[in-house]
């Protein structure tokens, strides 16, 4: 490891243990432990389809071609949820 690299860990692990900052971690984390937890597109399509079966059925069937996020886009949309 870079000296500057580990200096930089260095302070933020003391940051950390003084109590005087936070981590916050991305949604895409999580794969880099296990490739079996899905990204937030996936999680969110698998709950869409979930939540509004009868209705991504029908717009699957009525746009074969489309790809998937066009249903995630047409429901965040719709809510007001991710514009």
């Amino acid at each position: 490891m870079k000296k500057r690299d580990k200096n930089i860990i260095d302070k933020i692990r003391n940051k950390l243990l003084k109590q005087e900052m936070s981590v916050l971690v991305g949604s895409g984390f999580s794969k880099n432990a296990n490739t079996n937890f899905p990204l937030w597109g996936a999680l969110l399509l698998d709950l869409l389809k979930d939540l509004f079966k009868p209705e991504y059925e029908k717009w699957k069937k009525d746009n074969p071609k489309k790809d998937d996020n066009e249903f995630i886009k047409l429901k965040s949309h719709e809510y007001d949820y991710l514009d």
